[in-house]
């Protein structure tokens, strides 16, 4: 408040104009004008200090400097801790002097709400889920080497089925190339009508089994081909990054937790990033 006195221009005798402005025309919000356009008019009443002592007193007060906010801009969870209950995200308090805490704040709305209402200590929570992290990179090996085994598996089916695939389609066209043929031998009075109305049919059936089969085989061609998942890659080159990780950061939560939801002290769920197939070959 002070500082604010000692730097109008009132002290040296000016009176200044212009100090806010609309928004926009004929409306009600303003704003505040830049100091250089403000209209400021010397010699209006008598002076306090001369001009030359207020500029110097200017030159002493420094600038008001804003102070730096630390609360919750930065912490390991940020972006995936939620609450159990509701799904909020969690208002994270890093008062620097105080612990960490997280908290729901769904109550101060509805009172009616099942969250848990106190604060919930951070470094417990981070704790937990840096030993969760940990524990999955453990069985990176495990899963490293069944990924491997399953590929193996995935190619030799895929191999299989081409070769199947091949020999469906080469009884697909011994079908309609005998088709053609009936129709040749009927022209020719070879067989009659009754026996290519016989043969027609029962090359027709063949035909509809034929392509069923086909397109079963196509389908687990390319299941076994969509076995080389990226997100087997995904999680191995996340845990060969972060494997001598000491602490818990927010670039590591990111490559491996989508969600943290935490119901009250003691009592957390955590969401991974990676499918069920992958967690699965963790076992």
């Amino acid at each position: 408040m002070v500082r604010n006195i000692l730097t109008q221009e009132m002290y040296y005798g000016a009176v200044v104009g212009h100090k806010r402005e609309k928004v926009v025309p004929c409306g009600k919000t303003t704003r505040a004008v830049p100091k250089d356009k403000q209209i400021i008019i010397e010699g209006c009443h008598d002076p306090i200090v001369s001009k030359e002592e207020w500029l110097k007193a200017q030159e002493v007060i420094r600038p008001m400097k804003t102070p730096e906010r630390t609360g919750g801009r930065n912490y390991p969870l940020k972006g995936v801790v939620r609450c159990g209950c509701c799904g909020r995200k969690l208002q994270y308090n890093n008062d620097q002097r105080k612990t960490p805490l997280f908290k729901c704040v769904a109550s101060l709305n509805n009172p009616n709400a099942e969250c848990y209402t106190k604060r919930i200590p951070a470094v417990p929570i981070n704790d937990a889920v840096f030993e969760a992290i940990q524990r999955m990179m453990e069985c990176m090996d495990t899963v490293e080497q069944k990924a491997k085994k399953a590929s193996r598996i995935s190619v030799d089916q895929s191999v299989d089925a081409v070769k199947q695939i091949r020999g469906l389609q080469m009884e697909l066209e011994s079908c309609e190339a005998q088709k053609m043929d009936n129709i040749e031998r009927l022209n020719t009075g070879e067989i009659t009508k009754e026996k290519y109305l016989e043969e027609r049919t029962v090359l027709n059936e063949r035909v509809v089994t034929l392509k069923k089969a086909l397109e079963e085989m196509l389908k687990r061609k390319q299941e076994a081909d969509a076995t080389e998942d990226p997100e087997f890659e995904r999680f191995l080159g996340a845990g060969k990054k972060y494997r001598h990780q000491t602490e818990l950061t927010n670039e590591m939560v990111k490559a491996f937790v989508d969600t943290v939801l935490i119901y009250e002290p003691g009592r957390i769920e955590i969401k991974w990033k990676f499918s069920d197939k992958v967690l699965s070959m963790m076992n």
